[in-house]
């Protein structure tokens, strides 16, 4: 019986090569193999057709140019609510695909024509943009900058890339047989859309700084489309467009390299420029992380805020009071990341009290209050004395009148009316004295005036004897 064990011709029964016995070079050569099949390009592009395909939807008119109306106004009121889901709604839509795909394939296979109609194009779509945002922004009701506004008004190596990717996307997607539109448009219009919206937004509201920062993160994110356009292009070797008359070739390639070169050498120094905000960046960030976010102090936010001459670090921290002098060690660390910077703390808590310096103005403070009381006892100890002085002075200059008129009557029963007063006394000099008067008023029916001059002598002495005066002046009346 021939059976496939003894058939020595059965396909089981060939040698195989153990894996084993296979060396790395073989299997480095498979793998390169496998992975460049994986991501070959070539399979179902259609050079023809990509060509066709641009060219035949750079131009924006009729429907193109309602469709980016369209989602402009969509996009501005995403921007204008803050809302990423509209904003996305409005890419799916935007027609900013095919003129800036025209300009990197222009570039990529020295087409001038082409590049003229995709610049052309791709300024009305920009004009149309910018007027109909900025007349949206004009109208609209909602006023204010949204976060989502203020995420475009400045470039960032991040939207370079996600344009990058984006036109890769789009030139990928265009020279397949088996056209896929959506996908590639809205990565375009995410870099696109919304910084034109911005745009429109600044110039409606003369904020010529947004409007500037935001047109930039546009013409930076155009150029890149363009750019991996033209990559993909040249890896894919699109065939040159061949000219006829020789001058017009020549004349054709310094077109199209001063046209790349317009668009290139500003948005490469703009990126440079944006990786040495990055490196800056990180290294600030790397300076606060070491230095505040410790066991005694932590970060909670940090931001650089940027000048024509100065940087400015302004870090908020909590934890344990910094002093002057641990914050001029901290402005040393930082001169040694960025020297053009400098710190700005702001602290949570207030600097711990100094509890011995206000023991000590309290107590120079109570023994200031304890002197002024001390004064102001004396003042009033003075004025009660002179007080005291002044009555005694009055009692003193007194006279008993109620006490006297009394004995008066009965030892002088012809004594009608008396006064006794005290008063100055001038004598056309210097000086002036106090003398008594005793003025008196007689009853004379029986008094002849020798009686009367010696009663009014009698009176007198015994007046003076008793209220102890040293003068007193007798006058009648």
């Amino acid at each position: 019986m021939n059976t496939s064990k003894d058939n020595p011709t059965n396909n089981s029964e060939t040698p195989i090569k153990p894996t084993e016995s296979r060396t790395w070079g073989e299997w480095w050569k498979d793998t390169i193999h496998f992975w460049s099949h994986i991501l070959d390009l070539r399979e179902g592009l259609d050079r023809k057709g990509t060509l066709i395909g641009i060219q035949k939807n750079i131009e924006t008119k009729g429907a193109n140019v309602w469709l980016l109306i369209c989602s402009i106004c969509i996009a501005s009121i995403g921007l204008n609510l803050n809302s990423p889901a509209v904003i996305i709604g409005a890419m799916l839509i935007s027609p900013l695909m095919s003129p800036i795909l025209g300009i990197g394939l222009s570039i990529g296979i020295n087409d001038k024509k082409t590049l003229w109609a995709s610049i052309r194009h791709f300024l009305i779509a920009i004009v149309v943009s910018l007027v109909t945002s900025s007349f949206y922004f004009l109208v609209t009701p909602f006023d204010g900058l949204t976060s989502e506004m203020a995420a475009r008004t400045s470039p960032t190596i991040l939207d370079v890339l996600v344009a990058f990717f984006g036109g890769i996307a789009g030139i990928v997607a265009g020279s397949r047989k088996d056209l896929i539109n959506a996908v590639p448009g809205v990565a375009i219009a995410t870099a696109l859309l919304p910084p034109l919206c911005v745009t429109g937004y600044g110039l409606a509201n003369f904020e010529w700084e947004i409007a500037w920062g935001s047109f930039y993160l546009f013409f930076l994110n155009s150029t890149f489309v363009s750019l991996a356009t033209y990559i993909v292009v040249r890896i894919l070797r699109y065939p040159y467009k061949q000219y006829i008359n020789r001058k017009e070739a020549r004349r054709t390639k310094l077109i199209i390299a001063a046209s790349a070169s317009l668009l290139v050498i500003p948005s490469f120094l703009k990126l440079f420029e944006i990786l040495g905000d990055l490196r800056e960046k990180q290294q600030i960030t790397q300076y606060v992380e070491s230095a505040f976010n410790t066991n005694r102090l932590q970060a909670l936010k940090w931001d650089l805020i940027k000048t024509d001459s100065t940087n400015n670090l302004k870090v908020v921290v909590v934890g344990d009071y910094v002093t002057p002098d641990q914050i001029a060690q901290y402005q040393v660390q930082l001169h040694q990341n960025a020297p053009n910077c400098y710190l700005e703390l702001v602290q949570m808590e207030e600097e711990p009290p100094n509890f011995d310096a206000q023991t000590e103005n309290l107590k120079a403070d109570i023994l200031a209050r304890m002197e002024a009381m001390n004064q102001i006892r004396d003042e009033k100890d003075q004025k009660i004395l002179a007080l005291q002085q002044e009555v005694s002075k009055i009692q003193s200059d007194s006279i008993p009148l109620l006490a006297l008129q009394t004995e008066l009557k009965i030892l002088f029963p012809d004594l009608e009316k008396f006064s006794i007063a005290k008063v100055p006394q001038a004598d056309f000099g210097t000086k002036i004295d106090s003398i008594h008067l005793l003025l008196l008023q007689w009853n004379k029916t029986n008094l002849t005036p020798e009686l009367q001059t010696a009663k009014e002598t009698q009176l007198q002495d015994w007046l003076q004897a008793k209220l102890a005066l040293d003068t007193l002046q007798v006058v009648e009346y």
